[in-house]
């Protein structure tokens, strides 16, 4: 379990070891891809042949326990191939906040803060009253999966920065994780992050569509 000792690191490992672990991705394709992977193949034909369809097809979430009872969701998705993707996340309280925690495919893990999803709501979305649920989380992080990840000064401090076409998230990082502070949207940029910002977007849209970000997975 998670406890408040914890370094971010080391939760990290937790996680890696239960919720994110190979044989919990293994089970996951047993018990809800292979047996559904007719009818989520004939979903994505469907959806691809809606020539006003939208940029992804989302599937409704799967919630589970993990080893250690930590609650987990596994939300499987399309774009425009015959791949079928997915995401997996948790969320826990940690020193009296609330993360998300979220499996990449290079075994880093990356954290977002509460604060950071109700800023990209409230300067991305427009929503001052987000409701923040699996939907939400979910749609947040497939929508934000091609990013290009820099680094920036401000107010003498490097910082971090992963940049989408939604904005910028900034962040720290650590050995094995990277946790999200916070968001800001394109038009809140300083001067320096927007030069930014412009050279990221012109390196997403030269990416190739399958190339994602780091917290995609094939299924």
């Amino acid at each position: 379990m998670i406890v408040d000792t914890m370094t971010f690191d080391e939760i990290a490992d937790y996680l890696n070891k239960t919720s994110f672990s190979k044989a919990n991705f293994t089970a996951i394709n047993q018990e809800h891809i292979i047996p559904n992977e007719k009818k989520y193949r004939r979903a994505i034909i469907k959806w691809k042949q809606n020539p006003n369809h939208t940029e992804y097809k989302i599937f409704t979430p799967i919630i589970s326990n993990g080893t250690c009872n930590e609650e987990w969701v596994f939300i499987p998705f399309a774009v425009n191939t015959n791949d079928q993707y997915f995401i997996i996340f948790n969320t826990f309280f940690y020193q009296g906040h609330r993360y998300v925690a979220l499996s990449s495919d290079d075994s880093d893990v990356v954290f977002f803060s509460w604060h950071s999803l109700r800023r990209y709501s409230e300067r991305f979305l427009k929503e001052p009253n987000p409701t923040i649920d699996n939907e939400f989380i979910g749609e947040m992080l497939i929508y934000n999966s091609s990013f290009y990840r820099t680094t920036y000064t401000y107010k003498g401090k490097l910082s971090k920065m992963y940049v989408s076409t939604d904005g910028g998230f900034l962040c720290d990082e650590y050995q094995r994780c990277v946790v999200v502070n916070t968001f800001i949207s394109a038009n809140e940029y300083f001067s320096n992050q927007e030069q930014l910002d412009r050279d990221a977007f012109e390196v997403l849209k030269r990416a190739e569509k399958e190339a994602y970000g780091i917290w995609i997975r094939r299924a």
